[in-house]
């Protein structure tokens, strides 16, 4: 079978094809308008908490307590601080993993992560922005299975429009010494 083009489908094809420049315009869409830009680095901190409040982790060997969630699940609540973003408003970015430092395991999704505004960070003049009610959830069937485990955690903190961009890590022991269930 033989195809017959158009003299008009021939016409509209040429005048497309010469109206393609060689070269792409350049963008005035600003630093967030492409996605090649590196975002600049950030300061990313995991820690603690203490009265609603972030706090360093400064022990030799921190823990964490294997908590259980509402849904039957277990777990983790590290602090998490990131340096004053230069808007008001963003989105961020935020990914966790956590790994068994002894075996390798993967205690967490793949990374676990989740996309939040700037009103679920609290902000305090001279410590930035940070939560500190976290909740890396863990893949294990009991809190024993994470329980006395030396665990590594990886945060990444990816602030979207071209904002910034940080990790942070810190290695500690979970624990299960508080039954919440009582």
């Amino acid at each position: 079978m033989r195809l017959r083009m158009s003299p008009c489908f021939l016409l509209i094809a040429a005048l497309l094809l010469a109206g393609c420049p060689d070269e792409p315009p350049d963008s005035d869409a600003g630093h967030d308008g492409g996605a090649d830009g590196t975002p600049p680095a950030i300061e990313v901190e995991l820690g603690g908490r203490q009265d609603g409040s972030f706090v360093k982790v400064t022990e030799e060997e921190p823990t964490l307590e294997v908590v259980s969630g509402f849904q039957g699940g277990y777990h983790i609540e590290p602090g998490l601080r990131m340096e004053t973003i230069g808007a008001e408003e963003f989105i961020s970015v935020v990914e966790y993993r956590v790994t068994d430092a002894e075996t390798g395991e993967l205690l967490s999704s793949d990374p676990m992560s989740y996309r939040i505004n700037q009103r679920a960070w609290n902000y305090e003049p001279g410590v930035g922005h940070f939560r500190v009610w976290e909740q890396v959830i863990l893949n294990v069937v009991d809190p024993d299975d994470a329980a006395g485990r030396l665990v590594d955690i990886d945060v990444r903190v990816f602030v979207e429009g071209g904002l910034g961009e940080g990790t942070d890590s810190m290695t500690v022991r979970l624990i299960n010494e508080v039954n919440e269930l009582r």
